[in-house]
């Protein structure tokens, strides 16, 4: 199972087949089909920040299935062209009849999430496959997709104050929600290797990594909380960010996302 799982993402030219309207690829092996929707890295994404709501790409389908199999599916999800796969839970069917199932995308709804495909523009995408494994009659029999993609663009017309802002005395009567002394790794629920960490002490760190990050997440947060501010990001978002970016050791990408939301172009005075 793991080794069947740790395959490698695959890009190579795929066939086209019509599924109603919207156009998916396929695969077959021992009579059972794979299709899945049909955004190859060589070709146009879709251009969506709800891809789970799109018909061309919120499903895949099995057809061929024996009567009775067990269907394993598991979802990954990476950077268009680097880095690793992120694995999303395995999903058990048990005991398919009628020879076809329809299983929904299991894309990550949470967008901050997505790799940063273009910092000038803050785009973000994803490239997504599935690995399918049917059980039946003591036979197995594995089907892998290639990737397809999604790109996300964010709207035109947010703001945001950079940390520079937020850390002025002066601007202390923006902060809405939060204090000044409040305790970063309790509002963002992490443990900061930094210390002391309250807010203001995130917001005033130097230097990259996790330091940058928590200047800018800390900076996210008050421009989220603030209503005179139209922020890209919710609160919720960024605290969710912030946490998987401590989750995986990787500050860089959700860094980069928020030092150019903080950077839209400051309202308040």
């Amino acid at each position: 199972m793991r080794r069947f799982f740790a395959i490698s993402f695959l890009v190579a030219a795929i066939v086209l087949v019509f599924a109603g309207a919207a156009l998916a690829a396929d695969v077959t092996r021992d009579g059972i089909t794979l299709s899945y929707p049909d955004y190859p890295l060589s070709g146009p994404a879709l251009q969506s920040c709800e891809p789970w709501a799109e018909p061309s790409a919120d499903t895949i389908s099995l057809t061929g299935l024996p009567e009775g199999a067990d269907v394993l599916v598991r979802f990954a999800w990476s950077s268009p062209y680097t880095g690793s796969p992120n694995f999303r839970p395995l999903t058990t069917y048990s005991n398919v009849t009628g020879g076809s199932l329809i299983i929904p995308v299991d894309y990550p709804a949470d967008t901050t999430l997505w790799p940063v495909f273009d910092p000038a523009t803050n785009e973000r995408a994803i490239a997504v496959a599935v690995f399918v494994e049917v059980r039946a009659d003591g036979v197995t029999t594995k089907l892998v997709s290639k990737q397809w993609w999604v790109r996300c663009l964010p709207p035109l017309d947010f703001q945001g104050c950079t940390p520079g802002y937020w850390r002025q005395e002066h601007h202390f009567d923006s902060w809405a929600g939060y204090s000044p002394a409040d305790d970063f790794n309790s509002v963002f629920g992490v443990s900061a290797t930094f210390d002391p960490h309250t807010l203001l002490d995130a917001v005033w760190l130097g230097g990259g990594g996790e330091n940058a990050l928590a200047r800018h997440a800390v900076a996210a947060l008050l421009n989220a909380a603030n209503p005179d501010v139209n922020y890209f990001y919710s609160e919720a978002q960024i605290i969710s960010g912030v946490q998987n970016a401590y989750a995986t050791g990787d500050f860089e990408p959700f860094k980069t996302a928020l030092d150019f939301a903080n950077n839209a172009g400051c309202p308040l005075n």
